[in-house]
């Protein structure tokens, strides 16, 4: 089920290392929308975000499903891509903080630098959908 990519130890481990702390930090604020529902419809509200009834659980859920993506290395560029646009309308709502930007950082790294050594498919095996053209 699992495959490992040839990589260096260090490199791999980092990759590692970045894939778990994004987990986290996503699977925790997602998992946060969805049981604090009213809480966070109050301080998307408070942030001037409309439409924050739609926004929270549709971002909470993105974050739940992007964050267990990336942990496991389930398209993992793709869940990145989409957890750092989540984080861009972070910034430009409830401004740039230390989690928010940590939090965009490790997206980019996954981008550029993909999920490392252990993975469930990678993008040459997702049928070449996500190569640049």
């Amino acid at each position: 089920m699992f495959k490992q990519k040839e990589i260096g130890g260090a490199r791999n481990a980092v990759a590692l290392l970045a894939r778990v702390l994004t987990a986290v930090i996503f699977v925790a604020s997602g998992g946060t929308k969805i049981l604090m529902y009213n809480e966070q419809v109050g301080m998307f509200v408070d942030w001037g975000v409309p439409f924050a009834e739609i926004l929270v659980p549709l971002v909470g859920l993105t974050e739940l499903a992007a964050g267990v993506a990336v942990l496991v290395g389930f398209l993992g560029r793709l869940a990145a891509s989409a957890l750092a646009g989540v984080m861009v309308g972070a910034f430009l709502t409830a401004g740039p903080n230390g989690l928010n930007v940590l939090s965009f950082l490790l997206c980019f790294f996954i981008l550029t630098n993909g999920v490392g050594g252990w993975h469930v498919l990678t993008e040459k095996e997702a049928g070449g959908m996500l190569k640049p053209d």
